[in-house]
């Protein structure tokens, strides 16, 4: 088959969850086969506008101006039309993109399927105004010109209103980890004495710092170790991540006088976020809206048999229910997000248990090998 994936950005200027998800599906696809083109948007002129991106053909197409963080490429629905393809995958959240895709597929007849990832819109009021506008015309549109729909869980056909009335075409599909992953073997002793932390309780926060993604509810993380501090002096908590309101973050742990249990790491590369999965006791998401599509930092560390509290409000709270390898807690709740970390302090032996369920549960069910058939045989039904 030759697929296209239609996605606002993409690797490695941007590292997210669609990225990722875009990324992982396409490197399945071509070891079965196919032929995978990814068509993005190009954040620098002097990119190329076709590459290689390890062994992806990326097309990378000029930007003519940025709409509240989404790229507007007139050129994408022209690339599409002239190419010859069996099957054009597009991925939301970011309005226009997918709609060229959608405009296309109706002109050659191409089957479209659309992955929602997130549907949500946060920034201003004029923001949140323009995105109204915008699901009651060209979204509808799309969704409706999609021949499938993918969703990552259930619960996110549930509390989306535009969803509940295509439900007829919709597909849960999660998403999925590496498989290496479940490879890699780190001495787990060995790393938390070489940082110092054998005698410590570990949590792992990991998401961008930036003001897009304020969603992700640090702020309630650091206020629940605040009231934790006195009793529990062996947490010690790793932000990781980098962005624009780190400085924010740093002053509010000095006012919540917890400097001294709370570390920012910046950036890390991929083999160290591994090794700070394996180190961990927790890792915690408490995200405060439904920006959070999925969570699938949660996904990565179950699969080094690290347990996860997580907000209701993450698609993944249904798999640590479901699996029963974490917490779910309510979301803005600093002291319900307390009692959840105090229950793994308390139980060291529940934490271990649902760490192994985690694991085990990403080797049966949530890798990319399995979830790449499954969208495979979705693409051959439209052929």
């Amino acid at each position: 088959m030759r697929i296209a994936h239609v996605t606002s950005h993409f690797l490695p200027d941007v590292i997210g969850g669609v990225e990722n998800y875009v990324y992982h599906l396409s490197k399945e696809f071509i070891k079965h086969g196919h032929d995978v083109t990814i068509y993005t948007s190009r954040p620098r002129r002097a990119m190329p506008i076709s590459k290689k991106f390890d062994g992806i053909s990326v097309i990378r197409l000029p930007t003519l101006f940025q709409l509240y963080n989404t790229p507007i490429l007139p050129s994408l629905f022209f690339e599409l039309i002239k190419e010859d393809i069996d099957v054009i995958h597009a991925h939301l959240p970011h309005p226009m993109v997918y709609d060229m895709a959608a405009f296309s597929c109706q002109l050659k007849r191409t089957p479209l399927i659309v992955t929602v990832h997130n549907l949500e819109v946060g920034g201003t009021s004029l923001n949140k105004m323009f995105s109204k506008l915008y699901s009651n015309s060209l979204l509808h549109f799309t969704l409706r010109s999609a021949k499938k729909i993918i969703t990552t869980t259930q619960q996110y056909i549930e509390t989306a209103d535009i969803l509940k009335r295509l439900r007829s075409k919709i597909i849960v599909i999660p998403v999925g980890v590496d498989l290496t992953y479940l490879k890699i073997k780190y001495d787990k002793e060995k790393l938390r004495n070489e940082l110092s932390l054998s005698d410590k309780f570990v949590i792992l926060f990991v998401s961008k710092l930036t003001r897009s993604h304020r969603y992700k509810g640090l702020i309630y993380l650091l206020k629940a170790l605040a009231e934790m501090k006195t009793e529990f002096p062996e947490l010690q908590l790793f932000v990781i991540g980098k962005g624009e309101l780190r400085p924010y973050y740093e002053e509010l742990t000095r006012k919540l006088h917890i400097e001294d249990i709370v570390t920012f790491t910046g950036f890390v590369k991929r083999n160290t976020l591994l090794k700070y999965y394996t180190l961990a006791d927790l890792l915690v998401l408490p995200s405060i809206t439904k920006l959070e599509g999925f969570g699938m930092v949660a996904l990565e560390a179950l699969a080094f048999e690290t347990p996860v509290v997580s907000t209701n409000i993450a698609g993944v709270s249904e798999v640590l229910t479901k699996e029963k390898c974490g917490i779910v807690i309510e979301s803005k709740n600093s002291s319900a997000l307390a009692k959840a970390i105090q229950t793994f302090l308390f139980n060291r032996e529940l934490a271990k248990n649902m760490g192994k369920k985690g694991r085990k549960i990403i080797a049966r069910k949530y890798n990319w090998a399995n979830i790449s058939r499954r969208m495979l045989n979705e693409y051959q039904t439209l052929i």
